[in-house]
């Protein structure tokens, strides 16, 4: 497990991956658990700035309390 650092802009967090370019992601204090997993058993094109504009698009989608 990794920390997210609040200056990510995610807010306080940690992550995981896995194989290839699956994620798991926790940030408690956006109340968000974020999963990124890919067909590994194909090819695939994707890079990790890719997987982390993502996380930062779903992180600022979010509907708030």
């Amino acid at each position: 497990w990794s920390i997210i650092p609040e200056e990510s802009g995610l807010g306080n967090g940690f992550y995981h991956t896995g194989t290839g370019v699956h994620l798991l992601a926790v940030l408690p204090d956006t109340k968000l658990v974020l999963v990124h997993r890919v067909d590994t058993d194909k090819d695939f094109d994707i890079s990790w700035n890719e997987i982390r504009q993502l996380m930062y698009m779903i992180g600022e989608a979010r509907i708030l309390d």
